[in-house]
Protein backbone atom coordinates (compact mmCIF):
# COMPACT_ATOMS: atom_id res chain seq x y z
CA UNK A 1 0.00 0.00 0.00
CA UNK A 2 2.81 2.35 0.97
CA UNK A 3 4.57 1.49 -2.30
CA UNK A 4 1.47 2.45 -4.37
CA UNK A 5 1.19 5.74 -2.45
CA UNK A 6 4.84 6.50 -3.20
CA UNK A 7 4.27 5.83 -6.90
CA UNK A 8 1.27 8.17 -6.91
CA UNK A 9 3.35 10.88 -5.22
CA UNK A 10 6.07 10.49 -7.83
CA UNK A 11 3.49 10.60 -10.64
CA UNK A 12 1.87 13.72 -9.23
CA UNK A 13 5.26 15.36 -8.70
CA UNK A 14 6.30 14.54 -12.25
CA UNK A 15 3.00 15.83 -13.64
CA UNK A 16 3.18 18.97 -11.51
CA UNK A 17 6.71 19.69 -12.67
CA UNK A 18 5.79 19.55 -16.35
CA UNK A 19 2.58 21.50 -15.86
CA UNK A 20 4.60 24.16 -14.03
CA UNK A 21 7.13 24.24 -16.86
CA UNK A 22 4.36 24.38 -19.46
CA UNK A 23 2.67 27.38 -17.85
CA UNK A 24 5.78 29.09 -16.47
CA UNK A 25 6.23 31.07 -19.66
CA UNK A 26 2.76 32.54 -19.33
CA UNK A 27 3.35 33.20 -15.65
CA UNK A 28 6.65 34.97 -16.31
CA UNK A 29 5.06 37.08 -19.05
CA UNK A 30 2.21 38.11 -16.72
CA UNK A 31 4.69 38.87 -13.94
CA UNK A 32 6.83 40.94 -16.31
CA UNK A 33 3.75 42.85 -17.44
CA UNK A 34 2.39 43.55 -13.97
CA UNK A 35 5.46 43.73 -11.76
CA UNK A 36 8.30 44.38 -14.22
CA UNK A 37 10.03 41.10 -13.38
CA UNK A 38 11.68 39.35 -15.14
CA UNK A 39 12.98 42.23 -17.26
CA UNK A 40 12.92 40.57 -20.69
CA UNK A 41 13.77 43.89 -22.37
CA UNK A 42 17.31 43.62 -21.01
CA UNK A 43 17.87 40.73 -23.43
CA UNK A 44 17.26 41.93 -26.98
CA UNK A 45 17.97 40.49 -30.40
CA UNK A 46 18.69 42.32 -33.65
CA UNK A 47 16.19 40.74 -35.96
CA UNK A 48 15.63 41.67 -39.57
CA UNK A 49 11.85 41.48 -39.14
CA UNK A 50 9.01 42.34 -36.79
CA UNK A 51 7.93 39.63 -34.38
CA UNK A 52 4.56 37.94 -34.89
CA UNK A 53 1.60 39.53 -33.14
CA UNK A 54 -1.27 37.68 -31.50
CA UNK A 55 -3.66 36.75 -34.32
CA UNK A 56 -6.96 38.52 -34.77
CA UNK A 57 -9.16 35.46 -34.23
CA UNK A 58 -12.30 37.34 -35.26
CA UNK A 59 -11.02 37.91 -38.78
CA UNK A 60 -8.96 34.72 -39.15
CA UNK A 61 -10.45 31.45 -40.45
CA UNK A 62 -10.66 28.87 -37.63
CA UNK A 63 -8.36 26.46 -39.47
CA UNK A 64 -5.57 29.09 -39.19
CA UNK A 65 -6.00 29.82 -35.48
CA UNK A 66 -3.50 27.16 -34.43
CA UNK A 67 -0.75 28.32 -36.80
CA UNK A 68 -1.34 31.95 -35.86
CA UNK A 69 -1.14 31.32 -32.12
CA UNK A 70 1.92 29.10 -32.56
CA UNK A 71 3.73 31.79 -34.59
CA UNK A 72 2.92 34.36 -31.89
CA UNK A 73 4.07 32.05 -29.08
CA UNK A 74 7.32 31.13 -30.88
CA UNK A 75 8.20 34.82 -31.08
CA UNK A 76 7.05 35.82 -27.60
CA UNK A 77 7.66 33.05 -25.08
CA UNK A 78 9.50 33.93 -21.88
CA UNK A 79 13.30 34.14 -22.02
CA UNK A 80 13.21 33.71 -25.83
CA UNK A 81 15.99 36.22 -26.55
CA UNK A 82 18.19 34.91 -23.73
CA UNK A 83 17.80 31.29 -24.84
CA UNK A 84 18.63 32.13 -28.45
CA UNK A 85 21.66 34.14 -27.36
CA UNK A 86 22.86 31.30 -25.14
CA UNK A 87 22.35 28.77 -27.94
CA UNK A 88 24.39 30.91 -30.34
CA UNK A 89 27.07 31.50 -27.72
CA UNK A 90 27.50 27.78 -27.07
CA UNK A 91 27.91 27.03 -30.77
CA UNK A 92 30.05 30.04 -31.71
CA UNK A 93 32.20 30.55 -28.61
CA UNK A 94 32.50 27.03 -27.17
CA UNK A 95 31.94 24.51 -29.94
CA UNK A 96 33.11 26.75 -32.85
CA UNK A 97 30.43 25.24 -35.07
CA UNK A 98 28.00 26.74 -37.57
CA UNK A 99 24.36 27.51 -36.84
CA UNK A 100 22.32 27.16 -40.05
CA UNK A 101 24.08 29.51 -42.53
CA UNK A 102 26.13 31.33 -39.89
CA UNK A 103 29.77 30.31 -39.37
CA UNK A 104 31.90 31.59 -36.46
CA UNK A 105 35.10 33.46 -37.13
CA UNK A 106 37.75 35.02 -34.90
CA UNK A 107 37.02 37.39 -31.98
CA UNK A 108 33.26 36.96 -32.14
CA UNK A 109 32.90 37.64 -35.86
CA UNK A 110 30.29 35.64 -37.79
CA UNK A 111 30.23 34.87 -41.51
CA UNK A 112 27.73 33.18 -43.80
CA UNK A 113 27.77 30.17 -46.10
CA UNK A 114 25.37 28.45 -48.47
CA UNK A 115 21.98 29.49 -49.75
CA UNK A 116 21.64 32.99 -51.13
CA UNK A 117 24.63 34.37 -49.21
CA UNK A 118 27.48 31.95 -49.95
CA UNK A 119 30.24 34.37 -49.01
CA UNK A 120 32.64 31.76 -47.62
CA UNK A 121 32.28 29.52 -50.69
CA UNK A 122 32.96 32.56 -52.85
CA UNK A 123 35.99 33.41 -50.69
CA UNK A 124 37.34 29.91 -51.32
CA UNK A 125 36.91 30.33 -55.08
CA UNK A 126 34.14 27.75 -55.38
CA UNK A 127 32.32 29.62 -58.15
CA UNK A 128 33.79 29.69 -61.64
CA UNK A 129 31.53 31.44 -64.12
CA UNK A 130 31.30 29.86 -67.55
CA UNK A 131 31.52 31.76 -70.80
CA UNK A 132 27.74 31.91 -71.23
CA UNK A 133 27.24 33.22 -67.68
CA UNK A 134 29.81 35.97 -68.22
CA UNK A 135 28.27 36.83 -71.59
CA UNK A 136 24.83 37.22 -70.02
CA UNK A 137 26.16 39.53 -67.34
CA UNK A 138 27.80 41.72 -69.98
CA UNK A 139 24.59 41.78 -72.00
CA UNK A 140 22.63 42.79 -68.90
CA UNK A 141 25.07 45.53 -67.85
CA UNK A 142 25.27 47.00 -71.34
CA UNK A 143 21.62 46.46 -72.19
CA UNK A 144 20.45 48.23 -69.04
CA UNK A 145 22.75 51.16 -69.79
CA UNK A 146 21.48 51.55 -73.36
CA UNK A 147 17.83 50.99 -72.41
CA UNK A 148 17.95 53.66 -69.70
CA UNK A 149 19.77 56.10 -71.99
CA UNK A 150 17.07 55.66 -74.64
CA UNK A 151 14.49 56.64 -72.01
CA UNK A 152 16.46 59.67 -70.82
CA UNK A 153 17.53 57.96 -67.59
CA UNK A 154 20.93 57.33 -65.97
CA UNK A 155 21.37 53.68 -65.02
CA UNK A 156 23.64 52.46 -62.21
CA UNK A 157 24.32 48.99 -60.83
CA UNK A 158 25.58 49.20 -57.23
CA UNK A 159 27.19 45.89 -56.28
CA UNK A 160 27.91 45.65 -52.57
CA UNK A 161 30.66 43.51 -51.00
CA UNK A 162 30.38 40.69 -48.48
CA UNK A 163 32.19 40.56 -45.16
CA UNK A 164 34.55 37.67 -45.87
CA UNK A 165 36.09 39.51 -48.82
CA UNK A 166 36.64 42.67 -46.75
CA UNK A 167 37.72 41.11 -43.43
CA UNK A 168 39.62 37.89 -44.23
CA UNK A 169 41.69 38.45 -41.09
CA UNK A 170 38.58 37.57 -39.05
CA UNK A 171 37.95 34.30 -40.90
CA UNK A 172 39.29 31.21 -39.15
CA UNK A 173 42.86 30.46 -40.39
CA UNK A 174 41.97 27.04 -41.87
CA UNK A 175 39.53 28.84 -44.21
CA UNK A 176 41.42 32.12 -44.67
CA UNK A 177 44.51 30.30 -45.95
CA UNK A 178 42.66 28.98 -49.02
CA UNK A 179 41.43 32.13 -50.72
CA UNK A 180 40.45 31.68 -54.37
CA UNK A 181 39.30 33.91 -57.24
CA UNK A 182 35.96 35.47 -56.28
CA UNK A 183 33.09 35.90 -58.69
CA UNK A 184 33.36 39.71 -58.50
CA UNK A 185 36.89 39.59 -59.88
CA UNK A 186 35.80 37.35 -62.76
CA UNK A 187 32.96 39.66 -63.77
CA UNK A 188 35.00 42.81 -63.27
CA UNK A 189 37.78 41.53 -65.50
CA UNK A 190 35.31 40.85 -68.30
CA UNK A 191 33.65 44.25 -67.84
CA UNK A 192 36.90 46.20 -68.26
CA UNK A 193 36.72 48.38 -71.37
CA UNK A 194 32.98 47.93 -71.84
CA UNK A 195 30.93 51.06 -72.64
CA UNK A 196 28.88 50.17 -69.54
CA UNK A 197 31.89 49.98 -67.19
CA UNK A 198 31.15 53.26 -65.41
CA UNK A 199 27.52 52.21 -64.94
CA UNK A 200 28.55 49.27 -62.71
CA UNK A 201 29.87 50.38 -59.33
CA UNK A 202 31.73 47.73 -57.35
CA UNK A 203 31.62 49.07 -53.81
CA UNK A 204 34.26 46.66 -52.49
CA UNK A 205 36.99 49.23 -53.22
CA UNK A 206 35.40 51.93 -51.06
CA UNK A 207 34.55 49.54 -48.22
CA UNK A 208 37.97 47.85 -48.20
CA UNK A 209 39.79 51.19 -48.09
CA UNK A 210 37.67 52.36 -45.14
CA UNK A 211 38.52 49.38 -42.93
CA UNK A 212 41.88 51.04 -42.19
CA UNK A 213 39.98 53.70 -40.21
CA UNK A 214 37.16 51.82 -38.44
CA UNK A 215 34.98 48.71 -38.81
CA UNK A 216 32.42 48.84 -41.61
CA UNK A 217 30.58 45.56 -40.90
CA UNK A 218 28.77 44.31 -37.84
CA UNK A 219 30.70 41.53 -36.11
CA UNK A 220 27.68 39.24 -35.79
CA UNK A 221 25.61 40.26 -38.84
CA UNK A 222 26.20 40.22 -42.60
CA UNK A 223 25.21 43.88 -43.11
CA UNK A 224 27.53 46.87 -43.18
CA UNK A 225 27.20 49.05 -40.10
CA UNK A 226 26.11 52.69 -40.02
CA UNK A 227 29.49 53.96 -41.17
CA UNK A 228 29.51 51.46 -44.04
CA UNK A 229 26.04 52.57 -45.11
CA UNK A 230 27.15 56.21 -45.26
CA UNK A 231 30.16 55.20 -47.37
CA UNK A 232 27.94 53.32 -49.82
CA UNK A 233 25.53 56.21 -50.37
CA UNK A 234 28.45 58.62 -50.69
CA UNK A 235 30.11 56.41 -53.32
CA UNK A 236 26.83 56.02 -55.24
CA UNK A 237 26.26 59.78 -55.37
CA UNK A 238 29.86 60.45 -56.42
CA UNK A 239 29.50 57.96 -59.28
CA UNK A 240 26.18 59.50 -60.33
CA UNK A 241 27.94 62.87 -60.42
CA UNK A 242 29.86 61.63 -63.47
CA UNK A 243 26.52 61.76 -65.32
CA UNK A 244 24.87 64.58 -63.35
CA UNK A 245 27.77 66.99 -62.70
CA UNK A 246 25.84 69.41 -60.46
CA UNK A 247 24.74 66.69 -58.04
CA UNK A 248 25.62 67.86 -54.48
CA UNK A 249 27.24 65.73 -51.80
CA UNK A 250 25.40 63.46 -49.41
CA UNK A 251 24.80 64.95 -45.93
CA UNK A 252 28.17 64.99 -44.12
CA UNK A 253 29.07 62.50 -41.41
CA UNK A 254 29.49 64.52 -38.22
CA UNK A 255 30.63 63.51 -34.77
CA UNK A 256 28.65 61.91 -31.96
CA UNK A 257 26.87 63.60 -30.30
CA UNK A 258 25.98 65.74 -33.31
CA UNK A 259 25.53 69.51 -33.31
CA UNK A 260 22.08 70.45 -32.04
CA UNK A 261 21.14 71.96 -35.40
CA UNK A 262 21.81 68.60 -37.07
CA UNK A 263 19.96 66.62 -34.41
CA UNK A 264 16.91 68.86 -34.86
CA UNK A 265 17.16 68.49 -38.66
CA UNK A 266 17.72 72.22 -39.08
CA UNK A 267 20.94 71.44 -40.92
CA UNK A 268 21.77 68.36 -43.03
CA UNK A 269 24.02 65.75 -41.50
CA UNK A 270 24.54 62.14 -40.51
CA UNK A 271 25.81 60.71 -37.24
CA UNK A 272 26.25 57.31 -35.65
CA UNK A 273 24.17 56.05 -32.75
CA UNK A 274 24.19 52.46 -31.49
CA UNK A 275 26.11 51.51 -34.66
CA UNK A 276 23.23 52.84 -36.78
CA UNK A 277 23.26 55.77 -39.17
CA UNK A 278 20.98 58.64 -38.16
CA UNK A 279 20.17 60.88 -41.13
CA UNK A 280 18.90 64.43 -40.87
CA UNK A 281 17.70 66.37 -43.91
CA UNK A 282 15.61 69.52 -43.33
CA UNK A 283 12.07 69.00 -44.58
CA UNK A 284 12.51 65.39 -45.70
CA UNK A 285 9.41 63.33 -45.03
CA UNK A 286 7.85 60.06 -46.10
CA UNK A 287 5.35 59.90 -48.94
CA UNK A 288 3.76 57.31 -51.22
CA UNK A 289 4.71 55.99 -54.64
CA UNK A 290 2.33 54.53 -57.25
CA UNK A 291 4.90 51.77 -57.67
CA UNK A 292 3.88 50.29 -54.30
CA UNK A 293 0.48 49.42 -55.71
CA UNK A 294 1.73 48.44 -59.16
CA UNK A 295 4.23 45.97 -57.72
CA UNK A 296 1.96 44.96 -54.81
CA UNK A 297 4.57 45.89 -52.25
CA UNK A 298 3.30 45.62 -48.70
CA UNK A 299 4.31 44.16 -45.37
CA UNK A 300 5.03 45.44 -41.89
CA UNK A 301 7.66 47.98 -41.02
CA UNK A 302 10.56 48.08 -41.28
CA UNK A 303 10.58 45.49 -44.08
CA UNK A 304 8.70 47.72 -46.52
CA UNK A 305 9.43 49.83 -49.57
CA UNK A 306 9.54 53.55 -48.84
CA UNK A 307 9.50 56.90 -50.61
CA UNK A 308 10.64 60.26 -49.23
CA UNK A 309 10.37 63.82 -50.46
CA UNK A 310 12.10 67.12 -49.75
CA UNK A 311 12.36 70.57 -51.28
CA UNK A 312 15.15 71.06 -53.78
CA UNK A 313 16.28 69.95 -57.21
CA UNK A 314 13.45 68.56 -59.32
CA UNK A 315 14.93 65.09 -59.66
CA UNK A 316 13.62 61.64 -58.77
CA UNK A 317 15.79 58.61 -58.08
CA UNK A 318 14.31 55.10 -57.94
CA UNK A 319 16.35 52.35 -56.32
CA UNK A 320 15.71 48.61 -56.30
CA UNK A 321 17.69 47.31 -53.34
CA UNK A 322 17.96 44.69 -50.66
CA UNK A 323 18.33 45.43 -46.94
CA UNK A 324 21.99 46.43 -47.39
CA UNK A 325 20.87 50.00 -48.20
CA UNK A 326 18.43 50.22 -45.31
CA UNK A 327 19.20 47.84 -42.43
CA UNK A 328 21.84 50.05 -40.80
CA UNK A 329 19.73 53.21 -40.97
CA UNK A 330 18.29 54.26 -37.62
CA UNK A 331 15.02 54.64 -39.53
CA UNK A 332 14.93 50.85 -39.83
CA UNK A 333 15.19 50.48 -36.05
CA UNK A 334 14.60 53.12 -33.37
CA UNK A 335 13.83 56.15 -35.57
CA UNK A 336 11.06 54.72 -37.71
CA UNK A 337 9.21 58.03 -37.58
CA UNK A 338 12.28 59.93 -38.81
CA UNK A 339 13.27 57.83 -41.81
CA UNK A 340 15.56 59.65 -44.24
CA UNK A 341 17.59 58.35 -47.18
CA UNK A 342 21.06 59.94 -47.32
CA UNK A 343 21.11 60.85 -51.02
CA UNK A 344 21.58 64.53 -50.24
CA UNK A 345 19.92 67.61 -51.70
CA UNK A 346 20.35 66.54 -55.32
CA UNK A 347 16.95 64.83 -55.41
CA UNK A 348 13.56 66.02 -54.25
CA UNK A 349 12.02 62.54 -54.46
CA UNK A 350 13.64 59.20 -53.55
CA UNK A 351 11.99 55.78 -53.87
CA UNK A 352 13.50 52.66 -52.29
CA UNK A 353 11.90 49.42 -53.53
CA UNK A 354 12.91 46.76 -51.04
CA UNK A 355 14.10 43.38 -52.35
CA UNK A 356 13.36 44.50 -55.91
CA UNK A 357 15.22 43.21 -58.97
CA UNK A 358 14.04 44.83 -62.17
CA UNK A 359 12.63 43.20 -65.27
CA UNK A 360 12.12 45.17 -68.49
CA UNK A 361 8.39 45.28 -67.80
CA UNK A 362 8.95 46.69 -64.32
CA UNK A 363 11.36 49.28 -65.66
CA UNK A 364 8.71 50.45 -68.10
CA UNK A 365 6.35 50.90 -65.15
CA UNK A 366 9.01 52.77 -63.16
CA UNK A 367 9.69 55.21 -66.01
CA UNK A 368 5.98 55.85 -66.51
CA UNK A 369 4.98 56.17 -62.85
CA UNK A 370 7.91 58.16 -61.46
CA UNK A 371 9.75 59.79 -64.44
CA UNK A 372 13.10 59.25 -62.69
CA UNK A 373 16.34 60.94 -63.63
CA UNK A 374 18.26 57.85 -62.56
CA UNK A 375 17.52 54.25 -61.62
CA UNK A 376 19.76 52.24 -59.32
CA UNK A 377 19.76 48.48 -58.82
CA UNK A 378 21.76 47.23 -55.84
CA UNK A 379 22.58 43.64 -54.99
CA UNK A 380 25.46 41.83 -53.22
CA UNK A 381 28.34 40.45 -55.23
CA UNK A 382 27.53 36.85 -54.22
CA UNK A 383 24.38 37.17 -56.38
CA UNK A 384 26.69 37.27 -59.41
CA UNK A 385 26.74 33.48 -59.05
CA UNK A 386 22.97 33.31 -59.54
CA UNK A 387 20.57 33.96 -62.39
CA UNK A 388 20.99 37.19 -64.35
CA UNK A 389 17.71 38.74 -63.25
CA UNK A 390 16.35 40.96 -66.02
CA UNK A 391 18.14 39.32 -68.92
CA UNK A 392 15.89 39.07 -72.00
CA UNK A 393 15.84 39.67 -75.75
CA UNK A 394 15.35 43.40 -75.26
CA UNK A 395 18.62 43.55 -73.31
CA UNK A 396 20.39 41.61 -76.08
CA UNK A 397 19.28 44.17 -78.66
CA UNK A 398 19.97 47.15 -76.39
CA UNK A 399 23.49 45.88 -75.60
CA UNK A 400 24.25 45.54 -79.32
CA UNK A 401 22.92 49.08 -79.86
CA UNK A 402 25.34 50.40 -77.24
CA UNK A 403 28.29 49.09 -79.26
CA UNK A 404 27.10 50.39 -82.64
CA UNK A 405 28.02 53.66 -84.31
CA UNK A 406 25.71 56.13 -86.05
CA UNK A 407 24.68 54.94 -89.53
CA UNK A 408 22.41 55.85 -92.41
CA UNK A 409 18.97 54.27 -92.56
CA UNK A 410 19.73 51.80 -95.34
CA UNK A 411 21.43 48.41 -95.54
CA UNK A 412 22.04 46.07 -92.60
CA UNK A 413 21.67 48.30 -89.52
CA UNK A 414 20.30 48.34 -86.00
CA UNK A 415 17.10 50.30 -85.48
CA UNK A 416 15.84 52.16 -82.42
CA UNK A 417 12.44 53.83 -82.36
CA UNK A 418 11.66 56.41 -79.67
CA UNK A 419 7.97 57.20 -79.22
CA UNK A 420 6.48 59.88 -76.98
CA UNK A 421 2.95 60.21 -75.74
CA UNK A 422 1.84 56.69 -76.61
CA UNK A 423 -1.87 56.02 -76.08
CA UNK A 424 -3.98 52.94 -76.83
CA UNK A 425 -7.25 53.00 -78.76
CA UNK A 426 -8.72 50.00 -76.95
CA UNK A 427 -7.79 47.21 -74.57
CA UNK A 428 -5.37 45.58 -77.00
CA UNK A 429 -1.62 46.25 -77.26
CA UNK A 430 -0.09 49.12 -79.19
CA UNK A 431 1.85 47.66 -82.12
CA UNK A 432 4.84 49.47 -83.57
CA UNK A 433 5.69 48.29 -87.11
CA UNK A 434 8.87 49.11 -88.97
CA UNK A 435 8.16 49.33 -92.71
CA UNK A 436 10.28 49.88 -95.79
CA UNK A 437 9.49 52.49 -98.45
CA UNK A 438 7.13 50.05 -100.22
CA UNK A 439 5.11 49.49 -97.02
CA UNK A 440 6.44 45.99 -96.31
CA UNK A 441 6.76 45.10 -92.63
CA UNK A 442 10.41 44.59 -91.62
CA UNK A 443 9.89 44.14 -87.87
CA UNK A 444 7.17 44.55 -85.27
CA UNK A 445 7.06 45.04 -81.49
CA UNK A 446 4.36 45.87 -78.94
CA UNK A 447 4.64 48.62 -76.31
CA UNK A 448 2.48 49.67 -73.38
CA UNK A 449 1.02 53.19 -73.37
CA UNK A 450 3.28 55.74 -71.74
CA UNK A 451 5.07 59.04 -71.71
CA UNK A 452 8.14 57.65 -73.50
CA UNK A 453 8.74 54.22 -75.04
CA UNK A 454 11.92 53.01 -76.70
CA UNK A 455 11.74 50.04 -79.08
CA UNK A 456 14.95 48.20 -79.93
CA UNK A 457 14.17 46.39 -83.17
CA UNK A 458 17.63 44.86 -83.45
CA UNK A 459 19.19 44.30 -86.85
CA UNK A 460 17.09 44.89 -89.94
CA UNK A 461 17.83 44.93 -93.64
CA UNK A 462 16.49 48.23 -94.94
CA UNK A 463 16.33 48.56 -98.75
CA UNK A 464 16.88 51.78 -100.66
CA UNK A 465 14.30 54.40 -99.83
CA UNK A 466 14.64 54.13 -96.03
CA UNK A 467 12.14 53.06 -93.39
CA UNK A 468 9.22 54.46 -91.47
CA UNK A 469 7.09 53.64 -88.44
CA UNK A 470 3.46 52.61 -88.32
CA UNK A 471 1.61 52.66 -84.97
CA UNK A 472 -1.38 50.30 -84.84
CA UNK A 473 -3.93 49.97 -82.06
CA UNK A 474 -3.07 53.42 -80.76
CA UNK A 475 -1.15 56.56 -81.53
CA UNK A 476 2.03 58.40 -80.60
CA UNK A 477 2.45 62.15 -80.36
CA UNK A 478 5.90 61.83 -81.91
CA UNK A 479 8.16 59.06 -83.19
CA UNK A 480 11.84 59.10 -84.08
CA UNK A 481 13.98 56.50 -85.83
CA UNK A 482 17.70 56.14 -85.19
CA UNK A 483 20.16 53.79 -86.90
CA UNK A 484 23.48 52.32 -85.87
CA UNK A 485 25.89 49.93 -87.48
CA UNK A 486 25.32 46.21 -87.03
CA UNK A 487 27.32 44.61 -84.20
CA UNK A 488 27.63 41.11 -82.80
CA UNK A 489 29.38 40.06 -79.61
CA UNK A 490 32.32 37.73 -80.16
CA UNK A 491 31.59 34.18 -79.04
Amino acid sequence: MREKKSIRIVDWAFTGLWVALLFSGIGFKVSAKLAGWPDFDSFTLRENRELARFPDLRNLPPEKWGAGVEAWYNDNFAWRARLIQFYRHVHFAWLKTAVAQEVPGRKGWVFRCGGNWAELEDYLGAFELGEEELRRWMVLFEGRTAWAEAHGVVWLYAITPVKAQIHPEMVFPMIAAHRGPCVRAQVRERLAGSPAENHVLFLSDVIAAATREKPVFYKDDHHVNGYGTWLIYDAVVRRLREFLPDLPDVPPLVGTPPPEAVERAEEPGCFLKEERLCVRMPGMHETKSPLFGLFRLGGRRPVVSVAVEQDGARRTVVMGNDSFMRFSLAGWHFEKDRLCLPFGAGFDRMVSLLFMRFSTERLEQVVEAESPVCIIEQFPEVKLTAETVGYDETMERAAAWLHGTAAEGEGRVQVLATLRGVTAEGDGPVRVVLRDAAGNALAEETVPPGRIRAVFFGEAGIPAGGASLDVLGGRAESAELQFRSAWRREG
